[in-house]
């Protein structure tokens, strides 16, 4: 998921990405953030939705982590 151009996100937004999250591993794909902001990325860290999904600074390094895992 990219989130380039977007300035902030909740923890209740986060939460529904779970659901898509689900899903998707069922079936055996894999889910990244890219261009996470420095808040959206404490968000995430302190629900603990990091372990979940690779957070990372661009969308070529969250493709890159969902094909290497």
């Amino acid at each position: 998921m990219d989130f380039h151009g977007r300035a902030y996100y909740g923890s209740t937004a986060f939460g529904f990405l779970v659901k898509p999250w689900k899903r998707v591993s069922e079936r055996s794909g894999r889910m990244a953030f890219g261009n996470v902001s420095v808040h959206d990325k404490e968000i995430l860290q302190i629900t603990h939705l990091d372990h979940l999904w690779p957070i990372c600074l661009s969308r070529k390094e969250a493709l890159a982590a969902v094909r290497d895992r």
